[in-house]
C-alpha cells in the first residue's frame, strides 16, 4: 500500500497486479476486493492472477510453491516490476537464512534488483516507516494474517526479531549492511564461475573437461553445481542440503560412468574424461508413425540450421521415424559405431531420429557429419542442454 500511494503521489502512471492465492479463501476474498476497491477509486488498472500452490507438484512449502509461481508469472508479461520489500523483510531474510545453514548466496538476502529485472525500491525504510507514511495520509490497508503465524518467516517475526531488537535496536540497518557485504562477495564469486564455465566449456555448454573441474577452487565448483541445478531443474523441486557435497565427491573421485541425480529429473555424470550434464529424459525411445508431422521428439529440435526454428517433414509411405535401436546400420556401417564418432554423449546418440522402413534405416537427421565428405549438414539435431543459453546469467557488474 505504501509502494501504491508513494507512486500516485509522485505522479507515476503504473498498474497493479494482485495475485489471489488459494491458501486461505476468506482472506483472499477479502484482500481482493480491497485492491478492486482501492484502484477503482484511485484510477489505476488492476489485473488479478490466481495463484495455486497447492497444485504445485515437488518439495517446496506451500509459501515457497505460491512465491516460485508469482515470480514465474511475471516472466510471461513485459513491463518494469517493483515489489515493496523493506528493510524489516531484509532482516528477517538474513536470520532465517542464517538458521538454516545458509552460503553467502542466502546470507546475501532480497537483492535490490532480481536477476529477472524485479526491483524492490523500499529496501532501505523500515516497515513502521511505512506505516507512518500511511497513518500520516490516512490510507488504511488490510494485514495478511500468515504474517504472524503459520510460517517460519511469521516465527522468526513475532518470536526471534522482538528478542534481537531489544538488544541491539538498529539490527535492521545492520543486516541490511552486512546483506549488501556479502551480496558483493557472491556476485564477484559468480561472475568468476561464469567466466569459467565459457573458458572451458563447450560451445554447446553443457560439457566440461573432469580435470579442470577438480582443479576449480571450491567455492567456484559448488556455484557451478548450482549453475547447473538453477538451468536444469524443474519448477517444485530443490536440492537437499547435502546434494552438492556429493557432487563435489564424486567429482574428486572422477569415477568414469558415475554420476548424481538432481531434484527433477536430470543429472551430473563423468564420462571419459568430461564432466556432462544430462538432462531429464522421460522416454527411453521416442517413435512416430508413418506419414506423421512436425514436432515428433518432445524437446527436439529439427531445423535447416541451428536456432532457425521448426521445419516440417511428412514420412515417406512406409517409413517411420525412431530413435536407435541396437543392430542398426547405415551405408553398411554399424550406425551405433557411427553415432558414437560424431561426440555426443549416450543419452544424445540413443535418441537421435532416423527414418527407417522395416529394417532399413533410409535417413539418418544430421548425417553429413557421420560422414568423411565435407558437405555442411542441412539437419541440426539438439538433445543437449545449454547452461550458457540457459536462464544462468552473469551478475551485473
Amino acid at each position: 500500500m505504501a509502494l501504491f500511494h508513494l507512486l500516485a503521489e509522485l505522479g507515476q502512471t503504473f498498474q497493479a497486479l494482485h495475485f489471489e492465492h488459494d491458501g486461505q479463501p476468506d482472506f483472499a476474498s477479502q484482500s481482493r476486493r480491497f485492491c478492486e476497491r482501492l484502484c477503482e477509486e484511485s484510477g489505476v488498472e488492476l489485473e488479478v492472477e490466481a495463484i495455486q500452490g497447492k497444485q504445485l507438484t515437488g518439495d517446496l512449502s506451500w509459501e515457497a510453491a505460491c512465491r516460485h509461481l508469482r515470480y514465474r508469472s511475471l516472466q510471461t508479461r513485459k513491463g518494469l516490476f517493483l515489489t515493496a520489500h523493506t528493510a524489516d523483510d531484509q532482516a528477517e531474510t538474513v536470520v532465517m537464512r542464517l538458521l538454516s545453514g545458509s552460503g553467502l548466496a542466502g546470507l546475501g538476502g532480497i537483492y535490490p534488483t532480481r536477476e529477472d529485472g524485479v526491483v524492490r525500491p523500499l529496501l532501505t525504510f523500515t516497515r513502521e516507516e511505512l506505516r507512518e507514511y500511511l497513518r500520516e495520509r490516512e490510507c488504511t490497508w488490510v494485514e495478511d494474517p500468515t504474517n504472524f503465524d503459520g510460517n517460519e518467516r511469521a516465527v522468526i517475526r513475532s518470536a526471534v526479531m522482538p528478542t534481537l531488537l531489544e538488544h541491539q535496536p538498529a539490527l535492521p540497518a545492520i543486516l541490511n549492511r552486512t546483506a549488501r557485504r556479502l551480496r558483493e562477495d557472491e556476485e564477484y564469486l559468480r561472475s568468476a564461475t561464469w567466466d569459467w564455465m565459457k573458458s572451458f566449456g563447450t560451445d554447446q555448454g553443457d560439457s566440461w573437461p573432469l580435470r579442470e573441474l577438480q582443479k576449480l577452487a571450491r567455492p567456484l565448483l559448488i556455484r557451478f553445481l548450482q549453475a547447473a541445478c538453477k538451468a536444469l531443474s524443474v519448477p517444485g523441486f530443490r536440492p537437499r542440503a547435502t546434494l552438492f557435497e556429493e557432487a563435489v565427491t564424486l567429482l574428486d573421485r572422477g569415477t568414469n560412468e558415475a554420476h548424481v541425480d538432481f531434484p527433477g529429473g536430470w543429472s551430473l555424470w563423468i564420462l571419459g574424461e568430461r564432466v556432462w550434464a544430462c538432462p531429464r529424459l522421460d522416454a527411453v525411445e521416442w517413435e512416430a508413425g508413418e506419414g506423421a508431422k512436425g514436432e515428433i521428439f518432445p524437446g527436439l529440435r529439427i531445423s535447416r540450421e541451428a536456432q532457425a526454428g521448426w521445419t516440417a517433414w511428412t514420412a515417406p509411405e512406409g517409413a517411420v521415424l525412431r530413435s536407435r535401436r541396437p543392430g542398426d546400420r547405415f551405408g553398411g556401417k554399424s550406425l551405433k559405431k557411427l553415432l558414437a564418432a560424431t561426440g555426443h554423449p549416450p543419452w544424445v546418440r540413443n535418441r537421435w531420429p532416423m527414418l527407417v522402413r522395416g529394417e532399413k534405416v533410409l535417413e539418418v537427421f544430421g548425417r553429413p557429419t557421420l560422414e568423411d565428405d565435407a558437405k555442411e549438414p542441412n539437419i541440426w539435431v539438439d538433445f543437449r542442454p545449454s547452461l550458457l543459453r540457459a536462464s544462468v546469467k552473469p551478475p551485473e557488474k
